[in-house]
């Protein structure tokens, strides 16, 4: 994707876009949330619409590149696009207050800072606009529901839409004096008697909740319940009354809900009075026959008071709720109450960890822990029975007992149960009143810290990035890299770019640090190896990273070799081996790879920009239309929690001109190049390059690279020599006018015996040397031709003078051509040989003798003038595989015939004894198949090595045979010098079938070296 312009290469390059909005969530009969207080929820999508797909674009123009953004590694081309929809998110049941935070990830946002319009859920709610203008028929008031919508909602790069929190705050009505919580005294009511979503509860069954709401909030406890789960109402408000200390009461037609509560309380503008004195005193003259004892107990102990008495090791010493934290986020904490004092004693006895989410004030539920642990310390339980005189007490009255048989004197006791029995008495469960253990301490109480992740906590700016262009053979196009680090808290950032510093497009984020820092002293420069890597292992390359933070692990010398320690020091690449920390950031680095990638092992200053380079660098492309052109850089960074990122107006952008580096960079060097032969002729191959520029090889000839004769340019191997000499090939290419780059080191060969001569192919003209074998059986030699004759017997001729034709005498037979023994070709070894006959023949009545006639080539109707379809004239070959035994004779067939030794002969058939078979023509051929003797990384030392000739694959000597019988030759050598130095020269002597001298000479003195060599002949 072009980030400049805007266009992209192809369209087979862009990337997709996506047609449709990646639901994450969006449920049909979903709860719909009740809020009290202030809470954090999730939303439901109730609507999405007018999707759109925006290809990215800047302003500047289109169609000629531009730049691509890549992330940490490299980044292809193709087409960016971002997207952005019309959506409604459904928050909970309305009316509600407001919406204060966004949670989206890990950053807290706000409504406008999203565009986005609040809905409050009025029960009379007007449709939204948007949807009232562009699509009616969906314009639904979603009465009595909260919901937040924008028309246009930016989704970035995403066509999803990210997890979203709200910080949601219920009806105004419910709030305290704190201006958060919920006052429980009003929520209970309202789930209740609400017509909307109440529990349908008569509200004239509902009592006075007065002293209810003193208790809680003098005592502060108050709550932010979200209901957000369908649940039994039952369920509900046994949580609320657990939580506030409370229990419901219903007495005398109505419902209210009492504190246990034993003390006086005031705070926050309420003060709680709690009970004064008991409603009656009871005594032996009051308590009827506990009609709760078993008769076994009645007759043991007839006491109308029964006492239950709790074991102290039985009672839980420890509380556990888990409640939502409003300073870190509203995500969960967990809150205990402890009694030091009986864990100490007999041991830890904890509650399984309550989830009391409906407290969003960490406070507010320590307190509520505290209370309940506190209630654990009422362990005496009575039981009593009363007459109709009573029926007035409820639950949670106050009375007194006075026992003698159990030492009570007007005991305080709180009534938890009363049963009616048959015969209209009351049977009562009481508990001890100890006061103190329904209010809890007025001080605060001591949070733990934990951890609590700051998630909108300012990033601060990314420090100064390092922005560089890589070499060809680092880079696989025209490239940026940027090493970007940042403070404590800088968690990345987003890569923002323009070509005109006003409109900046996303090219993709960086997340994490790269390891940037500067020089902490000087690095001096060295000398260029000629050839492999430059080891430096004098100096130290000393670095100082406390602007990111990090840290450098020594490797190995292969690591350094294969350059996996790779650094950028201010313009050259370098890997280390050893990394020393000196001191707090400072890290000497040792034994230095210098100069990689076609950089120059430089010196470089106090304070130059470093950075290791790994996979946190981030890289962009771009075409070479943009060389030489400015851009603008911005960083947009967030912290480590992936939050409170930066606005883009608000980070100062960095310029960078574009250099075109990777375009002037050396190419890659020619590797493998190797000496081919094909149809006896020299080639060059060697193994192509891979870059992004258009490459040629250039090859010349001469004693070094430069100053050599320039023979020309080909877009691939191979390269036919021409001659013998050393020759050199170097990539090149031109990618732009006026710009020629060539490979660093061009390699070398040397070459004698550029050209092999093919091998004699021994061939034999029988007309041409005047038919000198034998003709046998009727046929004869007659001046430039063989023909057949006559088969009858002349010597039985009586009249021999006077007989007509007579060499025809007796009709035509048949007869043979055979080769003279001097034209058998003996190769001298068994081997395949290509077979090669040809000849030319016709057959001639013998009344019409073409000749007689005197130019028969010139005659006008030959073919028609002779008989040859009444003729076969063909060859035949015999095979010896000793030179000395012969197999039979075989009709000839072209092709390749396996033996030491081969002779011919033509068959002269005939089919009509007026018809002569004429023999015009016979050329007998055998191609002899090369011998080629290897010798590879021979080494000749410097007085020179005396070669003898031996087969490939065997270990015993042999001469060549040098060519067919009478005309022996010496076989062709071609030596390849292996790394050759200028002015070497390839001297061979003493050449003969069996072997020969080598020497390499320079300056005319002999020199050592390791050369190939092939040996040629048959």
């Amino acid at each position: 994707m072009s980030f400049l312009t805007g266009a992209s290469k192809s369209q087979a390059s862009q990337q997709a876009a996506i047609s449709g909005l990646q639901l994450q969530s969006s449920a049909y009969g979903k709860v719909i949330p009740i809020v009290y207080g202030t809470t954090r929820i999730a939303p439901n999508l109730i609507w999405y619409g007018d999707f759109a797909a925006m290809q990215q674009s800047a302003s500047g123009g289109a169609g000629k590149g531009g730049v691509t953004g890549g992330g940490s590694g490299k980044s292809g081309g193709g087409g960016s696009f971002t997207y952005q929809t019309a959506v409604a998110l459904g928050l909970c049941e309305g009316p509600i207050t407001n919406v204060y935070n966004v949670y989206i990830d890990s950053n807290v946002t706000t409504l406008a800072a999203l565009g986005l319009s609040f809905f409050n859920g009025a029960y009379e709610q007007a449709p939204w606009g948007y949807l009232t203008t562009n699509h009616p028929t969906q314009a639904l008031g979603y009465s009595g529901i909260s919901y937040v919508a924008a028309a246009s909602y930016q989704l970035g790069t995403s066509a999803q839409l990210p997890n979203h929190n709200f910080e949601v705050q219920g009806n105004a009505s419910f709030l305290t004096v704190n201006g958060l919580d919920a006052d429980p005294s009003l929520v209970i009511p309202d789930l209740l008697t609400n017509p909307h979503y109440g529990c349908g509860f008569p509200s004239a069954r509902v009592g006075n909740f007065f002293t209810y709401q003193a208790y809680c909030i003098a005592n502060s406890l108050w709550i932010s319940p979200a209901y957000t789960n369908q649940a039994q109402a039952s369920s509900m408000f046994d949580d609320l009354a657990t939580a506030t200390n409370s229990a419901f009461v219903w007495s005398q037609g109505v419902l209210t809900l009492v504190p246990y509560g034993d003390e006086n309380v005031s705070g926050n503008g309420y003060t709680y009075t709690a009970p004064s004195a008991p409603l009656y005193n009871l005594t032996d003259d009051d308590f009827l026959p506990n009609t709760n004892a078993t008769a076994s107990t009645a007759t043991m102990n007839d006491d109308p008071v029964l006492l239950t008495r709790k074991r102290p090791s039985d009672a839980l010493n420890e509380v556990v709720i888990e409640a939502l934290d409003r300073t870190n986020y509203y995500n969960p904490a967990i809150v205990e109450a402890e009694d030091q004092a009986l864990i100490q004693t007999f041991g830890l006895r904890s509650s399984s960890s309550t989830q009391r989410h409906m407290f969003a004030d960490v406070n507010a539920a320590r307190l509520s822990a505290q209370l309940q642990l506190q209630r654990q310390a009422i362990r005496n339980i009575y039981q009593f029975t009363l007459d109709q005189r009573y029926v007035l007490l409820d639950p949670m009255d106050i009375v007194t007992i006075t026992d003698a048989t159990l030492g009570l004197n007007q005991q305080w006791v709180r009534i938890n149960e009363i049963t009616e029995n048959d015969d209209g008495s009351l049977s009562f469960v009481a508990e001890e009143y100890l006061q103190g253990s329904g209010s809890a301490a007025l001080y605060s109480f001591q949070q733990g810290q934990g951890f609590s992740a700051s998630y909108n906590a300012s990033p601060g700016n990314a420090n100064m990035p390092i922005i560089f262009e890589p070499t060809a053979e680092l880079a696989e196009s025209l490239e940026v890299w940027m090493a970007v680090s940042g403070g404590p808290l800088w968690g990345g950032c987003d890569v923002f770019i323009s070509n005109d510093g006003n409109s900046y497009r996303n090219i993709g984020r960086i997340t994490g640090k790269a390891r940037t820092g500067v020089l902490a002293t000087p690095l001096a420069a060295v000398a260029e190896a000629s050839t492999g890597a430059t080891i430096d292992a004098t100096n130290t390359l000393a670095v100082n990273l406390s602007q990111s933070s990090s840290q450098l692990l020594s490797g190995t010398q292969s690591d350094a070799l294969s350059l996996a320690t790779l650094c950028y020091v201010d313009g050259e690449y370098v890997a280390y081996q050893n990394a020393a920390l000196v001191s707090n950031g400072v890290y000497d680095l040792t034994w230095l790879v210098r100069g990689a990638y076609g950089t120059t092992p430089a010196a470089h200053m106090l304070g130059a920009p470093f950075a290791r380079l790994d996979g946190s660098i981030f890289t962009f492309s771009y075409t070479q239309d943009y060389i030489g052109t400015t851009i603008y850089i911005k960083l947009v960074s967030f912290n480590i929690y992936q939050g409170g990122q930066q606005t883009l107006a608000s980070v100062q952008p960095y310029a960078y001109t574009l250099t075109g580096l990777a375009f002037s960079s050396a190419l890659p060097n020619v590797t493998n190049l190797t000496t081919t032969y094909v149809a006896g002729i020299t080639q060059l191959c060697w193994t192509e390059i891979v870059d992004f520029r258009p490459v040629l090889y250039e090859i010349r000839k001469g004693g070094a690279w430069t100053g050599a004769q320039v023979l020309g340019r080909v877009a691939h191997p191979p390269f036919n020599v021409q001659g013998n000499g050393t020759y050199w090939v170097a990539s090149y290419s031109q990618p732009v006018a006026g710009l020629q780059i060539y490979s660093q080191n061009p390699p070398d060969v040397s070459i004698q015996g550029a050209q092999i001569t093919s091998n004699v192919i021994a061939t034999y003209d029988e007309a041409a040397t005047g038919w000198l074998g034998t003709a046998s059986g009727d046929s004869i030699v007659s001046g430039s031709v063989v023909r057949t004759g006559g088969s009858g017997n002349i010597l039985t001729i009586a009249d021999f003078l006077g007989t007509p034709d007579i060499l025809n005498y007796g009709g035509i037979g048949n007869g043979i051509y055979t080769i003279p023994t001097a034209h058998i070709i003996n190769i001298g070894r068994v081997a395949p040989c290509g077979v090669i006959i040809s000849w030319t023949s016709l057959g001639q009545h013998i009344w019409d003798n073409i000749l007689s006639v005197i130019d028969y080539l010139a005659f006008s109707d030959v073919l028609d003038y002779a008989a040859s379809s009444n003729t076969n004239i063909y060859p035949e070959i015999a095979l010896s595989q000793d030179g000395i035994t012969w197999g039979s004779w075989q009709k000839y067939a072209a092709g390749s015939y396996s033996a030491m030794a081969f002779k011919a002969r033509m068959q002269l058939q005939t089919f009509d004894p007026s018809v002569e078979a004429i023999l015009q023509g016979f050329v007998f051929s055998v191609d002899v198949p090369d011998r080629d003797d290897h010798y590879v990384g021979l080494s000749i030392p410097s007085g020179g090595l005396n070669l003898v000739f031996t087969p490939d694959g065997s270990g015993t000597p042999t001469p060549f045979k040098g060519g067919p019988p009478g005309s022996p030759s010496v076989p062709n050598i071609q030596v390849t010098v292996l790394s050759s130095v200028a002015g070497d020269i390839v001297s061979l002597t003493s050449v003969t079938l069996s072997g020969c001298t080598i020497q390499i000479l320079n300056g005319g003195s002999g020199v050592a070296r390791n050369v190939n060599v092939l040996v040629q002949g048959y």
